[in-house]
């Protein structure tokens, strides 16, 4: 799929741009609206741990979305912690989000939507990071994850569509883990 949308690293003096941006109405859809807004836990303290943050903007300069990426840890292969596993590092989406005006934008299968693309691209990037970071380390599994409302059906199918699974049980207040392998 060729790229539609033009990703410009997000910083604070980019809050006006997102002042408008509106991912819906549901529990799940105010919170990454919240979050790219820079409401308390959201972008602003996302920046200063170091995650990157990208709005995706469309040929009319228009905000169409945000991806972001950090780095974190958790219990692998066992989210239990049974067995072998232990706390590895790992890249993680911390928020991303579509604009309501943009859902299922273009018309077509849900790979030719605007959601599709920039999860595509963060994993891209993540797989990038990843390579940077680690190199080929045989004792580093390149991992990808996130939170997903468990409610959010949806969103599940999107990730579980771009090669994530469950991971675990969800969480209390963070919700379903799920979980892709990197091939960097």
């Amino acid at each position: 799929m060729d790229a539609r949308l033009t990703a410009i690293p997000f910083t604070r003096d980019d809050l006006d741009a997102v002042v408008d941006f509106h991912c819906g109405d549901a529990r799940w859809a105010r919170y990454v609206t919240d979050w790219i807004q820079g409401k308390p836990g959201g972008v602003l303290e996302a920046l200063d741990i170091g995650t990157q943050v990208w709005l995706y903007l469309d040929q009319q300069n228009e905000v169409v979305g945000f991806g972001s990426l950090g780095y974190t840890e958790w219990v692998y292969p066992d989210p239990f912690g049974r067995g072998d596993s232990k706390r590895v590092p790992l890249c993680i989406i911390p928020a991303y989000g579509v604009d309501v005006r943009f859902h299922k934008k273009p018309n077509g299968d849900w790979q030719q939507h605007y959601s599709s693309e920039i999860l595509a691209d963060l994993i891209a990037v993540a797989a990038r990071e990843w390579t940077r970071e680690y190199g080929s380390d045989p004792n580093v599994t390149p991992l990808l994850g996130l939170f997903v409302d468990e409610q959010n059906t949806r969103a599940m199918r999107h990730y579980e569509n771009h090669g994530f699974s469950k991971y675990g049980k969800p969480i209390r207040n963070r919700g379903q883990r799920m979980l892709l392998k990197l091939t960097p």
